[in-house]
């Protein structure tokens, strides 16, 4: 991980029980392909065209990793939307919540999916 993000939260999904979903807080304004990096990993934008409402999530990049661990992976990216609500959700600051209405600070999840979890 790069570029000044943090990790704040995770969810624990699927049949496998492990966590599919890491959620991280950082500086709003930078490119998404930069933030994170591992084995294999290719992003691109997506989606490709407008998709309507995706509240709260803003989709942003999909793409693919592997590792020797995990296998072959699938990874997407999305950003949460500032006017949605709450942020209670996430182990957040006061002044982290206000940077983030206020638009300095972006909160990302990173949705991945790999064969050694059974997806």
């Amino acid at each position: 991980m790069r570029s000044g993000f943090r990790r704040i939260g995770a969810a624990v999904e699927g049949t496998c029980r492990c966590t599919l979903t890491t959620y991280y807080v950082g500086p709003a304004g930078v490119d998404p392909v930069h933030v994170f990096e591992g084995p294999g990993l290719t992003l691109q934008p997506w989606p490709p065209g407008p998709v309507g409402d995706t509240r709260p999530w803003d989709f942003l990049l999909t793409g693919e990793g592997t590792s020797q661990r995990s296998g072959y992976c699938n990874v997407d990216m999305d950003r949460y939307q500032r006017s949605s609500a709450p942020l209670d959700y996430w182990s957040l600051s006061q002044r982290e919540r206000a940077d983030f209405q206020a638009g300095k600070l972006d909160i990302l999840a990173l949705d991945i999916g790999c064969n050694a979890d059974g997806i």
